[in-house]
C-alpha cells in the first residue's frame, strides 16, 4: 500500500481501515470453513462404512479431481487414493473433505459377492 506523502494522521487512518478489512475477511473465511465442516455432521457411522468422494485440488493452473474411498475400521477412517495419509479421526477426514469436495456418497447395505460370482454375472 502506497502511503508516501500522507500526513501521519491520515496514514494511521488508512492503516487502521486496512487492518479492519483484513480481520473481517479472515472472520468471513473462518465462518465459511465452519459451515463446511458442520455440513458433514457427527461420526455416527459403524465400522465397515464406506464413503466415496471426489476432491478437487486447485493449484495455480489445471485444477485436478481425484477419486477417494474412505472406510471406517476400529473407529478410524482409512482412505485410498492419491495423497492419502491416514488413518484419520472423523474430524481429520471432514477437514480433508471440506475443501474441494462437493458431494459425499455412502454405501448402504452393500451386497458382497466373490470375484468368481462377479465374473460369472458379468458374462451373462
Amino acid at each position: 500500500m502506497l502511503i508516501l506523502g500522507m500526513d501521519e494522521e491520515r496514514k494511521d487512518t488508512v492503516m487502521e481501515g486496512s487492518m479492519q478489512g483484513y480481520h473481517l475477511k479472515q472472520m468471513e473465511y473462518h465462518r465459511r470453513e465452519l459451515e463446511k465442516l458442520m455440513a458433514f455432521g457427527e461420526d455416527d457411522f459403524d465400522d465397515g462404512t464406506i464413503l466415496y468422494f471426489e476432491k478437487t485440488f486447485t493449484p495455480r493452473r489445471n485444477p485436478r479431481k481425484y477419486k477417494y474411498c474412505a472406510m471406517k475400521s476400529a473407529g478410524q477412517w482409512y482412505t485410498c487414493g492419491p495423497r492419502s495419509p491416514g488413518p484419520y479421526t472423523w474430524d481429520q477426514l471432514v477437514s480433508f473433505m471440506s475443501d474441494g469436495v462437493e458431494q459425499v456418497y455412502i454405501t448402504v447395505n452393500p451386497e458382497f459377492m466373490t470375484l468368481d460370482e462377479y465374473r460369472k454375472e458379468m458374462e451373462e
